[in-house]
């Protein structure tokens, strides 16, 4: 390695911003090695809970630059509605204008309630957000600097690997072709099951899967990789400003509760939906997800969108996190 990884995050915490920045432009070429020493470094630090029951987990890695709205932590409210137990990691953005953590607070969550209470609101609500306090500190001075500057640093692919309630799967949107790449063969290393997702429309990609254009998802369980392109509706009349998130946390918070009121535009409902129908399929054996399992989905998350319900269950798991 360039540095051990208890090396590197000593220096980070006295780094000045011009280091830092030196620092995130320098390193963007991480082996596999690198990246699976550097989550191991975490996770044991971090040392996650294993609970007696399945949870699931959604999170991109950013940096594909576009300000699409909160996708993947609407997804988390919509896929715990049905009954999936979702137990979301995430943190303030370093690369959008709005990150998970930045909406849940403009939704009214307090965030600084204890892990005991957040455990009990997931056996419950069938939904939690947990972030490690351990890997938030090491990587903030990154993260700060990295968003400030509009860059994208690497260490983006540590988060979505280092929650702190160890799901049975997850779902990890990966937009950098580069980056998609060594996640593959960091997943199949750590004998995750996950599924990588990177959106396409018209040559620009996404860390999330879009309604229009295309999609490629790889499926990875026991070590072996499964690769296929999903197109739901090649409408090239879309357009990526359709998926647009608000100027600030207040507006992203709104557009979640509007497309839970099934009051956005048909895009970002119709995104939601597919991106529900990937999380749904964490449940499934992966040789059996297909693109008719999928579409049949993401028609199930529609009308859960179209029915409410999800709406009341946000407003329940929204009054259970006082």
């Amino acid at each position: 390695m360039k540095t051990n990884p208890q090396e590197l995050f000593s220096c980070l915490g006295i780094c000045t911003e011009k280091e830092l920045l030196d620092f995130i432009s320098s390193w963007q070429d991480f082996t596999v090695e690198e990246i699976i020493a550097l989550r191991n470094f975490l996770i044991d630090l971090i040392k996650p809970l294993e609970l007696d029951f399945d949870v699931y987990d959604c999170c991109g890695t950013g940096a594909d630059g576009l300000n699409t709205f909160n996708i993947s932590t609407a997804t988390a409210f919509l896929a715990s509605s049905s009954g999936q137990k979702i137990c979301k990691n995430g943190g303030r953005s370093s690369t959008s204008t709005v990150g998970s953590v930045d909406v849940l607070e403009a939704l009214g969550l307090n965030l600084a309630i204890s892990l005991e209470k957040k455990i009990e609101i997931l056996k419950q609500e069938n939904l939690a957000f947990i972030s490690s306090p351990v890997s938030a500190d090491l990587l903030a001075p990154i993260k700060q600097a990295a968003r400030k500057n509009k860059l994208a640093s690497i260490l983006s692919l540590i988060g979505p690997l280092t929650n702190p309630i160890k799901p049975k799967a997850q779902l990890i949107g990966v937009a950098k072709n580069e980056w998609l790449e060594l996640m593959i063969e960091v997943c199949q290393q750590l004998n995750l099951k996950v599924i990588l997702v990177q959106g396409d429309f018209q040559g620009q990609k996404l860390d999330e899967a879009i309604s229009f254009g295309t999609n490629k998802l790889v499926l990875i369980e026991n070590g072996k990789e499964r690769s296929f392109v999903y197109t739901q509706d090649d409408d090239l009349k879309s357009s990526l400003s359709l998926l647009e998130g608000g100027t600030n946390a207040l507006e992203n918070a709104q557009i979640i509760k509007n497309i839970l009121q099934n009051q956005e535009n048909q895009a970002k409902i119709e995104t939601l939906a597919l991106n529900y129908a990937l999380v749904k399929s964490l449940e499934m054996d992966f040789d059996l997800v297909s693109q008719k399992s999928i579409r049949d989905l993401s028609h199930e998350g529609l009308a859960l969108i179209s029915s409410r319900k999800a709406f009341v269950d946000l407003e329940s798991f929204l009054a259970s996190y006082i």
